[in-house]
């Protein structure tokens, strides 16, 4: 039994750490209440971390193939134009903001949440081969990013309080770099 917790742990934070990323350039933007939006970084994330494994259990290697040749593409689109709005928006003067789509809004976690997960439709297909049931597997993958996210947004709030202005465009960078890694990994196949 430990044997197998030992290697959930390990998987579980391995497939949490784009959406722990992403989370701390999330916290960055949080100005008060990081306690709520911790726990959206977390549902979001933790629940897309649960799905995606649980649907790459059912679909096996026919249908993951298949994404896996373009997810990398897809993510890397994601992280960009999210990447390259926050930069956009860390140079605009208080004044010349306007009311803003919230940072946490359905639409950006949806896609936030998309582009941190779909690798992780593999693991689901990895688990069919191994004597790992399923549902233990996707409950430790799910509790896993949850808190590595909530922990990503309290720490990308403490960030932004020490960086001030700066944090955003920080993260903007992140973000990008992030992508830019993901595109590379996958083309490059660095292994890891």
């Amino acid at each position: 039994m430990w044997p197998t917790i030992l290697v959930l742990l390990s998987i579980s934070l391995a497939n949490s750490l784009d959406a722990f990323s992403v989370s701390l350039t999330k916290g960055v933007t949080v100005k008060e209440k990081t306690i709520k939006y911790a726990l959206i970084c977390g549902l979001w994330f933790g629940i897309f971390q649960t799905l995606m494994p649980l649907i790459g259990y059912f679909i096996g290697g026919a249908i993951i193939q298949y994404i896996a040749a373009f997810d990398h593409y897809v993510i890397f689109g994601i992280l960009l134009l999210l990447g390259i709005k926050m930069i956009v928006e860390s140079f605009k003067k208080d004044e010349e903001k306007k009311e803003e789509k919230h940072p946490f809004g359905f639409v950006t976690m949806l896609l936030l949440s998309l582009a941190t997960s779909v690798d992780a439709l593999s693991t689901g297909l990895v688990i069919t081969t191994e004597d790992i049931n399923i549902y233990l597997a996707i409950a430790v993958i799910g509790s896993v990013t949850f808190l590595m996210c909530m922990l990503g947004v309290f720490l990308g709030k403490k960030f932004g309080d020490i960086l001030k202005n700066k944090a955003t465009l920080i993260g903007g960078i992140i973000l990008i770099l992030l992508g830019t890694y993901i595109l590379l990994n996958h083309l490059l196949d660095w292994g890891f």
